[in-house]
């Protein structure tokens, strides 16, 4: 007989930027979830220890931003910085394998407005730097665009540039 998996386990796991041998195991991101002040505490003064545990829990299940953000509520003004490295590591291991999970972690940062995050991530994007995806909007042909008119009839815009033959 088979086990199955919870449907919170199969979330995280299509979600997650890591292969699963890289992945936290689900109750440290369950313990991290309920108390992430708790692991602030135990790594007060290791600026690289709290950006290596925001890194791998949040590239392991990037649901856990908004748990960040209460970890740096209780946060320094050092810790806040090395959260704001581990974010850009974590969007950095997310670009390759979940483009849009980088893309939310960037836009996460920049809509936080936390200087100290902010330079942290930053800070890490010069050492790592990630190209993230651009979302462009399809440019319509030029010169016989038609346009759509009242009463659905197809009309060509009048302010697209003329065909030359």
């Amino acid at each position: 007989m088979g086990v199955l998996a919870s449907p919170v386990t199969l979330l995280a796991a299509e979600q997650s930027c890591v292969n699963v041998g890289k992945r936290n195991p689900r109750s440290e991101l369950d313990r991290f979830k309920q108390a992430p002040t708790g692991f602030l505490n135990d790594i007060r003064n290791d600026s690289t220890k709290i950006s290596g545990l925001v890194s791998s829990f949040v590239a392991s299940d990037p649901e856990l931003l908004d748990t960040v953000k209460q970890m740096i509520a209780s946060a320094g003004t050092a810790q806040r910085r090395a959260i704001g490295m581990g974010l850009a590591s974590a969007a950095a291991q997310c670009a390759n394998t979940r483009p849009s999970v980088a893309v939310a972690i960037s836009d996460y940062v920049r809509k936080m407005d936390d200087s100290n995050v902010g330079s942290g991530f930053q800070a890490m994007r010069q050492v790592q730097p990630v190209t993230l995806p651009q979302v462009t909007k399809p440019k319509p042909a030029q010169g016989s665009a038609l346009i759509e008119g009242e009463f659905g009839e197809k009309l060509t815009d009048p302010f697209s540039e003329p065909e030359i033959q």
